[in-house]
C-alpha cells in the first residue's frame, strides 16, 4: 500500500508500477477471491485465510498498477462485506474518531 500511495502522490519511481503489477499478477494467478494472506518466499500458500484487509491493500496497489487485471481487484473490494465489528472495536473507533460516536 505504501508503494502505491507514494506513487500516486509523487510518481517519481516507475518501480512502484512494476511492483504493483507484479503483486497483483501473483495474487491473480493464485485465484481472485481465494488468494491467501501468507506465503513462503517460494510462493507456496501457508493458509486459506483471505482477509478483507488484504483485499483492500490489493485494491490500493491497483492505483499504481497498469495491468488490466487491476480493475478486478477494485471490484473485489467493492463486493467485500465489512467484517462484523464487536463492541470493543466500536469503542476503540469512537475514542479515536469523534465522528464515530
Amino acid at each position: 500500500m505504501n508503494v502505491a500511495v507514494d506513487y500516486i502522490w509523487f510518481a517519481r519511481d516507475d518501480w512502484a508500477v512494476l511492483q504493483s503489477n507484479r503483486l497483483l499478477s501473483f495474487f491473480h494467478a493464485q485465484g481472485l477471491g481465494t488468494y491467501g494472506n501468507l506465503y513462503t518466499l517460494a510462493g507456496r500458500k501457508l493458509g486459506d485465510d483471505h482477509s478483507s484487509g488484504l483485499v483492500a491493500m490489493s485494491a490500493v496497489a491497483a492505483l499504481a498498477a497498469t495491468h488490466e487485471i487491476r480493475k478486478e481487484f477494485v471490484a473485489e473490494l467493492w463486493q467485500t462485506p465489512f467484517p462484523a465489528v464487536g463492541a470493543g472495536m466500536m469503542m476503540a473507533c469512537s475514542t479515536c474518531w469523534p465522528c464515530c460516536k
